[in-house]
């Protein structure tokens, strides 16, 4: 007797979220090894895994199926009652018979989103009614419409519902059997209906998990889905036993032994099932061009009329002739309308005054693109190739991505969705998945372990990209000596292998954007999420079904150059044309050489500030290869120093053979004979060996991906080419072993090109207008906080004032007074747009504030209340006025009482007839005298800015230990991120917040927050360490702390410290020698003598010559101050060169004068 045959037409995968555990190549793997000659995907309303599922079939000989199981609204989908259970929610499976139908599908999943969505995905009769056409539908599990109907035995009512789907669908009446007993009475009704209506059955088994044995794992999705344990007694359970899972022909034949047909008829579901996806067939949008025009002489037109605007002065044959190769190719490509669809919209930008960035990646290297002002980077000079952005050899979708201003990126999509129509663009789906880290905290709850045990176990997973967990748990690893110890970890780890990587959950793409020729919903699935849709598919599956993919990217700092220009504007009445800045900037280059580069685009970063100092950029092309240099390949392999030695003449430069100089020197002279990019590569493989341009970018990406097989032709191809050009075989071969090196990390220069000159902008504001660019810098990060007090502190290093809000001069933003910056009034908290617009408008219309109760019978106390007067009070925006807060808060109730006397009358209209002299008369018109009160300590002053601006104005507290601060910290907070894990560092800060918590064994840990000039970072302190310096931690807020960098526990997550020592900077003493003059001899002597007496008091040391340079030196050699040192040394450099200082208190003076500070360790 032949094998069973079967086909399984109800199977769920990973992406039913947390409802499946089934992953798609593993299906299609059990399905071929079952001999089933075809397979149904039906998640649950989605279909996510729809086109990957198609691939993966169709690549192992099985026939897919596509479906959806559809959650139904019986009663229509406005109905909006009842939520996760009961009829709203019953099922319909629907199955793609061919091409029409699966466009039904398309629409059905997507509308039951954008129109259906009520807690699930619905659809409703009338929407299946008018898309039935090309699909099969069966009556789904327990859950479906019809089951339902029977398990009511309401059979009349069930033969109606499944008459109305046979009259519109190819109907078939599933019957399942997971050993539940009402299953069986649904099938015999099943069975009944078929024989009254003549409708087919067919077998389905509802599956959720692939083998039998994964049932638990199938439940421990659930109780993630749900935050439930194993053990919670409520969780959702699937009824039956185990019997969700992929069951073979003959485990399916002997449950329906007795109904053959609903087996056989699974096949000829399979047979009728005829779907093609169409890729590869780009469905571009249609760009409506002028009458007379095609798409092809629009762009050319276009094109050269940007040309002669680009190049003035005259259009050289070499310009002419790249720009014909170019419109060439994009014509022979098809993509003129893509180019013109890109022009518009950024052209759009530009007339609508919207910053747009120079060109991001590899459309920098296009001619065309620089014509057309898709980008700003002429790639002539900076040689960029327009081969790295569209092969000729190689029909590929373009990808330009493009930066907005961060704050009007969305006007530009709203403006593509209406001129190619609200349905013909998407934003793009993305799809989380159980990463390692996540996987473990995740089984862990459901297992029952505490969170603090689960985050235990998922620390000793290290936070980086693509971290799987199976590499550690190899033997010598911690989470193996765990598995080792508890069979209970061993178990939740094994649990976390099978599920890690499985989809948990999706999301939107930050900067994606889809634009289609035709309605999205005949390409793709949609969802919608805030009114706006998304596609069902991924940004690589989009491009895959022809659609137009885009990056619209919001970049801060274009923002921050809009705004820099905007204060110029209103300040000095300046208007700039960035797009037209000259590279040859002095100031810039002496900035950028003074490695002051905070706040400029790429190079703020600590490391890169130091790379910029060694580096001196004097040109463009300095700051492109700073931006290709500061990465983790170049810095580990040492092309920094290279780069910076050649540079400066100390090391020589050299083309790597001298038969080779003439042919590369052009292309590699600007980065010293160093390959640094990617387009060098493929430049010397044209010149050296005749590459076509196509060839070079196919071996350019055959080194990136060392993609072995490529290379190997492409080796043997590149060295006959070069004997062509009379090049020694061992010179030509070691050159290409030289490029496969250098390409592991060399960068696209179009992409540096791009941000280079971006930091050159940024760059030469702060240069040329410091003040102007520091108010936009600290405006543009207001809403975050996180680097205004770096912005604040480089401000304040440049002898910028940081002026408080001031109810006379602020306007809504920052804005620049006398080379001074001032806060605007919308920095500060519990003040509204209301208020602000309020108090704006009446001082334009009836000029200053005079006093303290003018400001309050002025403005509308409706809109700026006693709170918003307040926040105002602490922010020091009456100082002009009354420069005490102290008083100002002390007469507040009584002024504003007095102030909504009038305010009220007014109102009412009882002082109409006394509006000249004889007002002044009236009782309720007569401003309260203020009465004295005391003005607030100087830090009480600091801590009310911190708590209504979110930083502090007039000082910081740290200001009076500033030189200890100084002389001490190794680093300040914003140096810290460039630490690598274990390093021992010193800092200075301010403690704002303390957070005791009691670990597992009920020991007390704390949680210490601090903050110094340039931003806040929390430090953990174990409880040995806190028991030790329990004191100093618990009553001292300025403090000096050595701690060690922790692994981080995630890639975003801001440096992790642990402490291990704390002194208090109010309390330290530290030991200052003057020396008449620095010399080898006396230094090497000190460095004995200090380390005779070790302790815990600094030492500072500086020379008569230069007493302003101190130097602190390292902590190895801090001191006790001991009798017999301290004479030993006074005997050596005088009593006056001996100081032993401490902090003056307030109002103490100093006992001995103290130098300014340099920190250098020795």
């Amino acid at each position: 007797m032949s094998a069973p045959q079967f086909v399984h037409c109800n199977v769920h995968t990973e992406f039913s979220l947390l409802d499946s555990t089934v992953r798609i190549k593993e299906v299609i793997a059990k399905a071929v090894e079952m001999g089933m000659p075809a397979l149904a995907i039906t998640d649950n309303g989605v279909m996510y895994g729809a086109l990957e599922f198609y691939k993966q079939a169709r690549k192992n000989g099985i026939k897919p199926l596509l479906g959806c199981e559809m959650y139904v609204a019986p009663k229509g989908i406005q109905d909006r009652t009842g939520r996760r259970t009961g009829e709203n929610n019953q099922r319909l499976t629907l199955i793609a018979k061919n091409e029409t139908g699966y466009r039904n599908l398309l629409k059905l999943v997507s509308e039951s989103h954008i129109k259906g969505f009520y807690y699930k995905p619905r659809v409703d009769h009338e929407m299946l009614e008018r898309h039935c056409d090309g699909l099969i539908a069966m009556s789904a599990g327990m859950g479906g419409e019809l089951p339902q109907k029977l398990m009511k035995e309401d059979y009349a009512g069930a033969k109606q519902l499944a008459n109305w789907y046979k009259e519109r669908f190819d109907f078939y009446l599933e019957l399942q059997d997971h050993r539940i007993e009402l299953q069986q009475k649904i099938n015999r009704g099943m069975m009944q209906l078929s024989k009254d209506l003549g409708i087919p059955v067919a077998a389905t088994n509802d599956v959720h998990y692939l083998n039998q044995a994964d049932s638990q794992l199938h439940e421990m999705v659930l109780c993630i889905a749900d935050g439930k344990t194993l053990n919670d007694t409520n969780r959702y359970r699937y009824p039956g036993g185990p019997e969700y899972y992929l069951k073979s022909p003959e485990e399916m034949a002997h449950l329906f032994q007795e109904v053959p047909e609903a087996l056989s008829n699974t096949l000829v579901i399979a047979e009728k099932c005829h779907v093609i996806i169409e890729t590869g067939n780009y469905k571009l949008p249609i760009y409506d061009v002028p009458p007379g025009h095609t798409p092809e002489s629009y762009l050319r037109e276009l094109t050269w009329k940007g040309i002669r605007e680009r190049y003035p002065d005259k259009v050289t044959p070499e310009i002419r002739q790249r720009v014909e190769f170019e419109l060439g190719v994009i014509e022979h490509m098809g993509f003129p309308s893509y180019f013109l669809v890109v022009w518009d919209f950024i052209n759009y930008a530009r007339m609508h005054g919207i910053s747009v960035g120079p060109g991001r990646g590899s459309a920098a290297g296009s001619i065309v693109s620089y014509a057309l002002r898709i980008t700003d980077i002429d790639p002539i000079p900076f040689q960029l190739l327009f081969e790295r952005f569209l092969n000729p050899d190689r029909i590929s979708m373009p990808d330009i991505d493009i930066d907005f201003c961060i704050e009007r990126r969305e006007e530009v999509i709203q403006y593509v969705t209406r001129k190619y129509g609200a349905d013909k663009v998407a934003q793009i789906l993305t799809v989380g998945t159980l990463g390692a880290k996540m996987v473990v905290r995740d089984i862990a709850r459901t297992r029952g372990f505490a969170p603090s045990e689960a985050d235990r176990l998922a620390k000793m997973i290290p936070t980086k990209p693509g971290v799987k967990l199976e590499e550690y748990i190899q033997e010598g690893s911690e989470l193996r000596a765990e598995m080792n110890k508890n069979p209970e970890i061993k178990q939740l780890i094994e649990d976390a292998l099978k599920l890690e990587g499985n989809a948990r959950q999706v999301g939107v793409h930050a900067a994606g954007v889809v634009i289609s020729r035709d309605s999205l919903d005949t390409v793709v699935p949609l969802r919608a999420e805030d009114g706006k849709l998304i596609t069902q598919f991924t940004k690589d599956e989009v491009e895959e079904v022809g659609l137009l993919k885009m990056d619209f990217l919001g970049l801060r700092n274009l923002t921050m150059i809009s705004k820099t220009l905007e204060i110029l504007k209103e300040s000095r009445g300046i208007e700039l044309d960035m797009g037209h800045l000259p590279f040859d900037d002095e100031n810039t280059y002496k900035l950028l050489s003074s490695g002051y580069t905070v706040g400029v685009f790429q190079l703020e970063s600590s490391g890169m500030q130091k790379l910029v100092r060694r580096l001196m950029p004097n040109n463009i092309e300095d700051i492109t290869a700073l931006v290709a240099l500061y990465r983790p390949g170049p810095l580990g392999s040492g092309m920094d120093k290279d780069f910076v030695e050649r540079k400066f003449g100390r090391q020589p430069v050299t083309y790597y053979d001298t038969s080779l100089e003439e042919m590369v020197k052009p292309i590699l002279k600007d980065t010293f004979g160093l390959i640094l990019y990617q387009e060098q590569i493929m430049q010397i493989s044209r010149v050296v060996a005749e590459f076509t341009p196509g060839e070079a970018d196919n071996l350019r990406k055959a080194m990136g991906k060392k993609q072995a097989d490529v290379m190997a032709k492409m080796k043997a191809k590149f060295i006959d080419g070069s004997e062509k050009k009379q090049i020694r075989r061992e010179v030509s071969e070691n050159l290409f072993n030289v490029m496969e090196e250098f390409a592991k990390y060399g960068f696209n220069k179009s992409h540096s090109a791009a941000y280079a000159y971006v930091a050159y902008q940024t760059a030469w504001l702060k240069a040329n207008y410091p003040v102007e660019y520091m108010a936009a810098l600290i405006s543009s990060v207001m809403s975050t906080q996180d680097k205004v007090p770096l912005y604040v502190g480089e401000a304040r290093r440049m002898k910028i004032n940081i002026l408080p809000p001031d109810i006379n001069e602020s306007l809504n933003n920052f804005s620049v007074f006398d080379k001074n910056i001032r806060f605007g009034l919308g920095a500060v908290k519990n003040l509204g747009a209301a208020a602000i617009e309020n108090i704006l408008a009446e001082r334009q219309q009836n000029g200053p504030f005079s006093s303290f109760y003018d400001f309050c019978t002025r403005v509308d106390l409706r809109v700026c209340n006693k709170r918003s007067i307040e926040s105002l009070i602490k922010a020091g925006a009456f100082t002009s006025i009354l420069d005490n807060r102290g008083m100002l808060l002390h007469n507040l109730d009584r002024t504003m009482g007095a102030a909504n006397n009038v305010q009220k009358h007014k109102n009412m209209g009882q002082i109409s007839l006394f509006e000249l002299d004889s007002a002044a008369d009236l009782d309720f018109q007569q401003a309260p005298e203020l009465e004295e009160a005391p003005e607030f300590e100087r830090e009480a002053l600091l801590s009310y800015e911190k708590e209504v601006i979110g930083i502090y104005v007039s000082g910081h507290p740290l200001d009076m230990v500033q030189e200890q601060v100084q002389a001490f910290a190794q680093h300040s907070v914003s140096e810290l991120e460039e630490l690598d894990e274990g390093r021992e560092t010193i800092l200075a800060g301010l403690v704002v917040e303390r957070r005791l918590k009691t670990n597992e064994k009920n020991d007390t840990m704390l949680f210490l927050k601090i903050e110094d000039l340039t931003g806040e970072i929390e430090i953990f302190v174990a409880p040995k360490t806190f028991e030790k310096f329990r004191t100093l931690l618990e009553n001292e807020d300025k403090l000096l702390l050595k701690a060690k960098i922790r692994p981080k526990r995630d890639e975003n997550e801001p440096p992790r410290l642990a402490l291990f020592g704390v002194y208090s900077l109010m309390q330290l003493e530290s030991l200052r020698l003057c020396f008449p003059e620095y010399d080898i001899r006396r230094l090497t002597a000190l460095r004995c003598l200090l380390q005779e007496f070790p302790g815990e008091t600094p030492v500072v040391i500086c020379s008569e010559q230069e007493p302003e340079n101190a130097i602190a030196v390292g902590c190895d050699f801090w001191i006790q101050p001991e009798e017999k040192l301290m004479r030993r040394l006074i005997k050596s450099l005088g009593q006056e060169n001996v100081i032993l200082y401490q902090v003056a208190k307030p109002g103490v003076e100093q006992a001995a004068p103290a130098p300014e500070n340099e920190t250098v360790s020795v």
